[in-house]
């Protein structure tokens, strides 16, 4: 038999083992896809009752005001609106932008809204709610493609959760708004796909673009998220990009250096794009947000909040102020003392009043660990009006297993567990298999959820289950990464990336082992 003949029917047996993985891939996306549609829009749609902040967004689209098509409903919090349009007219107060990639979103959605309706100027947020049904199913669709070592039923386990996480009105109903939140789930969701992809030899590539897409989405999604680019950045260059197969062995030092060069011009990207969103931060809330910190996170359970506030350099007065937002009727935004005192509000001051008061971060831990599990405040998952009672959620699964455990201990011992769990995946996985990636997007998911837990507690200490949405999303997509990697066989895929032995001979894990060694340190 010629080497021509053997090759081609080496290449048609690779190929009739991979179609039906394909097909598996595939209708597992199309299937989540409908079910994420179904349970968004039946039996009507759901989204989510506006929030004052989404303004900061909208303003940007124009110079005239952006106002719901239904003028009676209440505009804020109590249901959920989903048809706006420009009004023609200045807008009520001036536009204070957040930066954020979800303006190009919306730029989208207006651009195709008014196409589809003839009416220009319209945003019609069902729209998004079908796009995003879509990208659930993609991202489904390619969490079953990386999980084609595992059987059949492992594969539509952790479909399913995937499915079960991404659908829930608690992170699907930021589509029918114009909130950044949106983006910054949709990255999380990318990057912790990307890591499978990423981490497993022959399909890092993939990964390169599921990573950076996700990355970018992220940092650019909202300033709380520049955070997340310390451990998506110890990722990055901690896994290098293998070398090809067949390739001559380079010097360790070498092979070391060129296996991390896309992951480091990754995290520049990231990091330009971090710098572009803190120049771009108003600076309103460069003050606002630490003296709702000082405010509310620390003078509000205080039993001596005028002592307080003298120690951090404030008059003793400002104590009436003490458990009000920068927001509410009364509070000191619109007084002398917002101007006259404005250079203490700031983390620094937190900071010193922390450290020599080391007892006070506690309260503030325990109550962001209360509001991590109350996963769906009363503005999510509201129906339209006419469609039911106002600020009656969707049900949501993630919610109702948040009412069932509560507090800091629950989320300290589910952490540890994560964290556990995830390292014995990662040891028991040979490096490069599928196993070893979805272990290292788990790790990479529970890190996410502490970095933004303790952003969202001392960063304003405010609304935080709003704020704590991306560790909370975080913290349920290591179920799935976690059960996979644990119910597959450990082994690497071979050249092709189709599903090698699980016991390969020896002389190959020696050959594959020395590869690796050449670009791990």
């Amino acid at each position: 038999m010629s080497r021509f003949t053997s090759r081609a029917m080496d290449a048609s047996s690779r190929f009739s083992r991979g179609l039906p993985s394909a097909l598996i891939s595939v209708a597992t996306g199309l299937i989540a896809a409908v079910v994420a549609l179904l349970r968004a829009t039946v039996p009507t749609f759901a989204g989510q009752g506006p929030h004052p902040d989404g303004d900061r967004y909208l303003c940007q689209l124009g110079t005239d005001a952006v106002e719901p098509v239904l003028k009676d409903a209440p505009r804020y919090w109590d249901f959920a609106l989903f048809e706006w349009q420009h009004t023609g007219s200045p807008p009520a107060s001036p536009c204070i932008p957040y930066p954020s990639s979800q303006i190009w979103v919306l730029r989208a959605l207006e651009w195709f809204s008014s196409a589809i309706s003839g009416r220009p100027g319209t945003l019609d947020f069902h729209w998004l709610v079908i796009a995003n049904a879509l990208l659930i199913g993609l991202i489904v669709g390619l969490f079953a493609s990386a999980a084609n070592r595992a059987s059949l039923a492992v594969r539509l386990l952790g479909s399913a959760l995937m499915l079960l996480i991404l659908s829930d009105p608690v992170f699907a109903s930021y589509a029918a708004g114009p909130m950044g939140e949106y983006v910054g789930l949709v990255g999380v969701a990318l990057v912790g796909v990307g890591t499978v992809y990423y981490s497993t030899f022959g399909r890092q590539w993939w990964g390169v673009l599921l990573v950076g897409a996700g990355g970018w989405l992220v940092v650019t999604s909202k300033v709380q998220m520049i955070t997340l680019l310390v451990p998506l950045a110890a990722m990055l260059l901690w896994i290098p990009i293998s070398s090809r197969r067949g390739r001559r062995r380079r010097r360790s030092v070498t092979g070391a250096f060129t296996g991390r060069i896309i992951g480091a011009a990754l995290v520049v990207v990231f990091v330009a794009s971090a710098g572009w969103m803190l120049s771009n931060n108003p600076k309103e809330f460069q003050q606002i947000n630490p003296w709702e910190l000082i405010s509310v996170g620390i003078l509000g359970p205080s039993h001596t909040p005028a002592q307080d506030l003298e120690e951090m350099g404030f008059p003793a007065e400002m104590a009436k102020y003490a458990g009000k937002t920068a927001g509410d009727e009364g509070s000191v935004m619109h007084t002398p003392e917002w101007r006259e005192y404005g250079d203490r509000m700031n983390y620094g001051t937190v900071a010193r009043f922390l450290l020599a008061h080391p007892d006070r971060v506690w309260p503030l831990l325990n109550t962001g660990a209360y509001d991590f599990f109350v996963a769906q405040p009363t503005y999510m998952g509201a129906n339209e009006p006419g469609h039911g009672p106002k600020k009656q959620p969707a049900f949501s699964l993630i919610a109702a297993v948040g009412k069932a455990i509560n507090g800091l201990h629950f989320f300290v011992v589910g952490g540890a567990l994560a964290f556990t769990l995830g390292a014995l995946a990662r040891r028991r996985s040979q490096r490069g298999s599928p196993a070893w990636g979805f272990a290292n997007a788990a790790v990479l998911m529970a890190a996410f959820t502490v970095v933004q837990f303790i952003t969202a507690v001392f960063g304003e200490a405010i609304e935080n289950t709003k704020h704590l949405v991306f560790a909370i999303l975080s913290s349920t997509l290591v179920v799935p990464f976690i059960a996979v990697s644990l119910l597959q066989p450990t082994g690497k895929l071979d050249g092709d990336g189709a599903s090698g032995e699980d016991a390969p001979a020896d002389g190959a894990v020696a050959s594959e082992e020395g590869r690796a060694a050449d670009t791990e340190p």
